[in-house]
């Protein structure tokens, strides 16, 4: 029994080279999840108990852990609070017990050789002795928390410029896999192939951006999940999304793709609490793409361009409006926002013959009080434009 259980150990895996394991450790050995209003029955605590028997580590395999299910907890340290300030990961809201069966068994089928990911939620914390505040921003934006990802593998890398590609790509594959009949949600597209009236998937794809030596290449893609998509709808996306293993791009490009659970420190870009934080001033990271035509932007004639720019303001405002967020207090067309991205006129559009192009723009976007993310703005919101990212200090006009 001994020699079994050491086995387990990193250092007696039998490997020629050993491994490292950065690890960290709480003071308190001790860590508890408190459901203070939880009264379940004697036989619901009998199965807790048996699952409870079974867990042997969080997370990595090296993190060991006991777990027990207890009557009795200490006073909490830290509280659930939508104006909390910390971010935690946990479950996703309207989860239902037949999901997580269902995930399962796609797991058993495949032995072990599919991806096991969960999708999560991320949800606002504040410690006990904190003062409790207002929440910091509106809950009405129609884009969820809860993000489905998919790591581009492999060393080819497409420019920030290909977004719209690779978002539509991942919208081909999901499609793909949703049945000879794709859901409404998954498609946009309602009877008749006439754009969808409700909120639905969104796909995005996650540029390398904002940081010291960020080059603006494509590191993966996204599904953004409607807020509050629970039931069959929320089934059949997950169902559709967990049978994607390949990405094909325009020009015959393939790539392998990876679900991603737990990114790392050194792949923010991947992390949703990246583009699901809070801010006042928010910028584009990929241009929005306006609903109207506001004119000549480029006119020689400072009147008209100056014209043009608040029609283009005006339309932003009214994107905001349209996804739930409150009106901003100002806006201003930019330059790209962040490092890494790119002129707006170079990303690539898929405008129908025989109307006119859409114009790009990128902007700066103050709301005037904390807004939470994700932030999608435009008429390519659902395929990859008008991605927008908080700023970490608010800028002057």
């Amino acid at each position: 029994m001994l020699k079994r259980a050491l086995a387990v150990l990193p250092t007696a895996s039998g490997r020629k080279r050993p491994r490292t394991f950065p690890s960290v450790y709480a003071c308190d050995p001790f860590v508890q999840f408190i459901w203070p209003q939880a009264e379940p029955t004697e036989g619901v605590r009998a199965a807790l108990d048996r699952l409870a028997a079974r867990v042997t580590r969080l997370g990595h395999s090296s993190s060991l852990v006991r777990l027990a299910w207890i009557h009795t907890h200490r006073a909490p340290t830290w509280i659930p609070d939508d104006g909390g300030r910390h971010v935690l990961r946990w479950i996703s809201r309207g989860r239902q017990l037949s999901e997580l069966e269902a995930a399962y068994e796609v797991h058993r089928v495949h032995r072990g050789m599919s991806d096991y990911v969960l999708p999560f939620a991320p949800e606002r914390y504040r410690r006990i002795d904190d003062p409790a505040i207002e929440p910091l921003a509106l809950q009405s934006n129609v884009f969820g928390t809860d993000w489905v990802v998919f790591e581009l593998v492999g060393q080819l890398r497409l420019p920030i410029v290909r977004a719209v590609d690779v978002a539509t790509a991942l919208r081909g594959a999901a499609l793909a896999h949703g049945g000879s009949a794709p859901p409404e949600i998954l498609s946009g597209h309602g009877p008749g192939r006439t754009p969808s009236q409700h909120p639905h998937v969104a796909y995005v794809a996650l540029p390398f951006v904002g940081f010291p030596h960020a080059d603006g290449s494509i590191l993966a893609a996204a599904a953004i999940l409607p807020k509050g998509l629970a039931g069959q709808e929320r089934r059949a996306v997950l169902g559709a999304l967990g049978r994607i293993r390949m990405l094909r791009v325009p020009s015959g490009i393939e790539f392998t793709v990876r679900r991603v659970a737990e990114p790392g420190p050194h792949l923010r870009t991947l992390d949703p609490l990246l583009w699901c934080a809070e801010g006042i001033v928010w910028g584009t990271v990929t241009p929005i793409l306006l609903d109207r035509y506001p004119r000549n932007l480029r006119s020689r004639s400072a009147e008209v361009a100056r014209r043009a720019e608040m029609e283009a303001e005006r339309a932003i405002v009214r994107a905001c409006k349209r996804i739930g967020l409150p009106q901003p207090r100002a806006v201003s067309l930019a330059a790209p926002c962040f490092r890494g991205s790119d002129a707006a006129e170079l990303f690539r559009r898929r405008d129908r013959w025989g109307l006119p192009p859409r114009v790009r723009v990128h902007a700066l976007i103050d709301f005037g009080r904390p807004v939470r993310g994700p932030v999608l703005l435009g008429a390519g919101r659902y395929v990859g434009l008008g991605l927008c990212r908080a700023l970490a200090e608010e800028r002057r006009w």
